[in-house]
């Protein structure tokens, strides 16, 4: 089973230090997981006025670039702890062979080392057998970092860009 994680990052001003990101920590969490990392930096297309309807058309160019048999979107800012790469390949190879479309995982916020809490289940991983069937989307002028999979029956004017 061939992995594939795909992340989103605006560039504008310089690199992810601008904006404080721990994005090289949750690079080098990505590549010690995945086969195969895509990265959209925005560089030469994220407009400079920021409107959370960009989002939406990076993460996509990110999905349609993968090539493994699962994709994992992961907001730049996301890190897989060390203890949870085994269960989660496992968890991985199951959704394949149950033939899921898509799958959930547990986000967690921590506060420091002795305080956290669990803030959501986000839908974060495609079946790539579906890859032709799910696009990523928010309502356009919802004001939020969450980026979702969407059925493109259910949406029938998310064009299929393949």
């Amino acid at each position: 089973m061939k992995i594939s994680i795909f992340t989103a990052m605006n560039c504008q001003g310089g690199d992810g230090d601008y904006w404080q990101y721990a994005w090289r920590e949750a690079l080098e969490c990505y590549n010690a997981f995945a086969d195969e990392v895509i990265i959209i930096d925005g560089k030469d297309d994220w407009p400079y006025e920021w409107h959370w309807s960009e989002l939406p058309k990076h993460i996509q160019k990110g999905y349609e670039r993968c090539t493994g048999d699962i994709a994992i979107k992961m907001d730049i800012d996301y890190l897989i702890h060390e203890k949870d790469l085994y269960a989660l390949r496992k968890e991985l190879e199951t959704m394949i062979q149950m033939n899921f479309k898509l799958g959930c995982v547990k986000k967690f916020t921590v506060l420091n080392k002795n305080k956290g809490y669990q803030k959501a289940n986000l839908p974060i991983i495609v079946n790539m057998r579906y890859k032709d069937e799910i696009a990523w989307g928010i309502n356009d002028e919802r004001k939020t970092d969450w980026c979702f999979p969407i059925l493109k029956a259910d949406k029938p004017h998310i064009p299929n860009r393949h």
